[in-house]
């Protein structure tokens, strides 16, 4: 699987972090969106310490293996983030 996110007002979807296999794989240039992990053994993003760069939208593009062949699924999430 691979996490995208895109910054609102952009249509620009670029790689946040992926796993497809050997271990999950954090880019590091999206620190300014908090401290973000992949759970192991699940295609979970978590972000920690949560910043205000990280509201946007956040794609997971998922390929499974099934008797019928390769499935490709997509899972869209919109994260807003507000002042305290």
């Amino acid at each position: 699987y691979i996490w995208g996110f895109t910054k609102p007002g952009t249509d620009n979807n670029v790689a946040v972090a992926h796993n497809y296999g050997l271990g999950p794989k954090v880019q590091a240039q999206f620190g300014s969106l908090g401290r973000i992990q992949l759970q192991e053994n699940s295609s979970a993003l978590v972000i920690e310490e949560l910043q205000k760069d990280a509201a946007g939208m956040y794609t997971c593009q998922a390929l499974f293996d099934t008797d019928e062949g390769a499935r490709i699924t997509f899972y869209f999430t919109r994260l807003e983030v507000e002042d305290n």
